[in-house]
């Protein structure tokens, strides 16, 4: 079981039954209902399953701009929201990202189309 409020991330969690893989701790897996949950190594790539271009922020992400909230499927399996930054027009369902950085004090998790 993972422990402490870390504020480490990206995290993976993948269960050791099933391999359903999460980006949140789970005790019991939402897949089989097994409780053998364990850390997964986090890819650093993966590819776009959905996402919602956002023109007008909100407060706390005011300083960013127009940007593009993106659920990402990385190659390990494990699916992760993340922030592009910029114009959606190049983006498409199943382009490939991979991880440009991550803000420990905001948990901002940035990815750039490869």
């Amino acid at each position: 079981m993972v422990e402490g409020n870390e504020k480490r991330f990206p995290r993976c969690f993948r269960c050791d039954d099933c391999n359903w893989h999460g980006a949140s701790f789970r005790a019991i897996c939402p897949a089989c209902n097994s409780a053998k949950i364990v850390e997964a190594s986090i890819a650093d790539k993966g590819e776009i399953v959905d996402f919602v271009p956002v023109r007008f922020p909100p407060d706390s992400l005011k300083d960013v701009g127009p940007y593009v909230s993106a659920l990402v499927k990385l190659n390990n399996g494990c699916k992760i929201f993340g922030i592009i930054s910029g114009s959606s027009e190049q983006l498409s369902i199943g382009t490939q990202v991979s991880i440009r950085s991550f803000d420990p004090e905001s948990r901002r998790l940035y990815f750039e189309p490869i």
